[in-house]
């Protein structure tokens, strides 16, 4: 006799699929179990007009922005502290996405990709659960030369109450170049800024001038390259400002253009000549400001004054088998040398080389110099002529800094404010002022936003050294300062670029 089976084939015990034995049972037990459903979820949603979702924050701020160019996406929380679940009813902008504003609602968009707005309807929020609005900015041109003020609102709507959370930013148009060279004489005057993806470069036998107030904002990556010339015609009250095209913040207390890094920085290559930057602030680049090789030592290739030249990720300066002159210039905060200069020459008057750069540990010079050439006489190697050694001079200059930034050493003139390697005897550092190993300058970093003001607030730093007549006729060349106060009012000049005041004194 055959035993039983353990597993019976019958169909109606064991149907052919486990799918049709499914969609038997479920097609029974289905419609029951979602009226259950049904009726347990709506009276789990609120309908009280007390119950609402918790805003993380009332107001979101970009800070400045390039009209036409979308911002890095913020967000905000909504949060259900109540013991039901939420249907939001919309969740849409005051604007209709006019003011060029968006937002995206937990993986929902505002608008498709041609830009067409809609609000956002039905948002469940369950109990003790929150959802992300992340919001993204593409402000529209405003038609002015200065930035001006956007603001919309993101419109919640909760059982029959509404409530809004701000938005706001600036707006700022600007000219955007997308990789130019300018083959003819061009000049860039106050007004919008210039937005330059891609480099900018000035073409051989071209000059690019920069008027008073004049603004090159460059993207990430992009440099100023100049074959053939470069005139920068500041004032005082109208520097031309060099800088990165981040407008927003890295961090909640630190912005971006406080960091260094941005951009490449201005490049002056072999062939490029007679460039002058006067009343410039130039800052948050790699290295600032590179000279290539010239032809003729004789003539300086660029002639700095008045120039600040502040976090540079690399060199503020640097230069090779060329010259270059400085006058009443800050030169601050660099990831590695202020000044490099490798068989070229560099002379600096009335400068100050402060470095507290914060971003790295470093341990480099102030003044860095390197001669590759061969020592006059050597066997079998041609003796270098009288303009092709490394020199670098510092008149009336004040030198102070940290040796890195978790470290309270100061930079000492013997081991790492100067040095000097290769063919020794063909580097000369003369006239180094005053060295300074004190820290009392206006602001450096206190607030923790990474700011600095170099003003020095101590008697200290350099004050009242110029004493001898070198020094004084040297301070007679350059009689006012960098803030346009005079140095020859006390008969004692100060040294660096900064004449010291008293703390209540404005600075202009």
């Amino acid at each position: 006799m055959n035993p039983l089976p353990l597993f019976p084939k019958s169909a109606a015990l064991f149907p052919k699929s486990p799918a049709s034995f499914l969609r038997r049972r479920l097609g029974f037990f289905l419609p029951g179990l979602l009226l259950l459903l049904a009726a347990c979820s709506e009276e789990d949603f609120s309908t009280s007009p007390s119950d609402q979702p918790y805003f993380m924050a009332d107001t979101l701020s970009f800070d400045t922005l390039i009209s036409t160019v979308p911002a890095s996406t913020r967000q905000i929380v909504l949060y259900n502290p109540n013991d039901k679940d939420l249907r939001i009813e919309r969740i849409g902008l005051r604007s209709g996405g006019a003011s060029g504003f968006m937002i995206n609602v937990d993986g929902q968009p505002g608008n498709d990709a041609e830009g067409n707005y809609w609000d956002i309807t039905g948002v469940e929020l369950w109990k003790q659960d929150s959802l992300f609005i992340l919001v993204e900015a593409c402000l529209p041109e405003q038609h002015a030369d200065e930035p001006r003020e956007v603001t919309d609102e993101i419109v919640v709507q909760t059982n029959g109450e509404t409530r809004r959370i701000v938005l706001h930013a600036y707006a700022q148009d600007a000219l955007i170049l997308r990789g130019r060279t300018l083959e003819a004489d061009t000049t860039v005057s106050a007004g919008k800024p210039l937005v330059i993806y891609d480099s900018l470069t000035v073409a051989g036998g071209a000059t690019l001038t920069c008027s008073p107030g004049a603004r090159l904002m460059f993207h990430n990556g992009a440099g100023l390259r100049v074959r053939g010339t470069l005139r920068v015609e500041g004032t005082r009250e109208q520097p031309v400002v060099f800088r990165g095209d981040r407008m927003d913040r890295l961090f909640s207390y630190l912005p971006y253009d406080n960091t260094p890094g941005l951009w490449e920085g201005i490049r002056f290559f072999p062939e490029s000549a007679g460039n002058s930057i006067a009343w410039a602030d130039i800052h948050s680049a790699n290295t600032s400001v590179r000279c290539d090789s010239a032809a003729d030592l004789s003539q300086p290739k660029l002639t700095l004054s008045a120039t600040r030249i502040h976090n540079s990720a690399y060199s503020a300066l640097q230069l090779e088998k060329c010259r270059v002159e400085a006058a009443n210039c800050l030169l601050s905060n660099s990831g590695r040398e202020l000044v490099a200069v490798v068989d070229g020459e560099a002379r600096l008057v009335h400068c100050s080389l402060l470095n507290f750069y914060p971003f790295a540990l470093r341990d480099e010079a102030l003044v860095r110099a390197w001669s590759y050439l061969p020592e006059a006489g050597s066997a079998g190697d041609a003796a270098p002529s009288s303009g092709d050694t490394a020199r670098v001079r510092l008149d009336n200059c004040l030198l102070s800094g940290r040796a890195n930034s978790l470290s309270p050493d100061t930079l000492s003139a013997v081991t790492k404010g100067l040095y000097a390697a290769g063919n020794t005897q063909a580097v000369r550092i003369e006239h180094a002022t005053s060295f300074s190993d004190c820290e009392h300058y206006r602001n450096l970093n206190e607030g923790g936003d990474y700011r600095y003001d170099f003003h020095p607030t101590a008697e200290n730093c350099g004050r009242d050294v110029l004493t001898t007549p070198q020094a004084l006729e040297t301070a007679g060349q350059l009689p006012t300062d960098l803030d346009g106060l005079s140095r020859l009012g006390d008969g004692r000049p100060d040294a660096g670029c900064y004449e010291f005041r008293d703390m209540g004194e404005a600075v202009p």
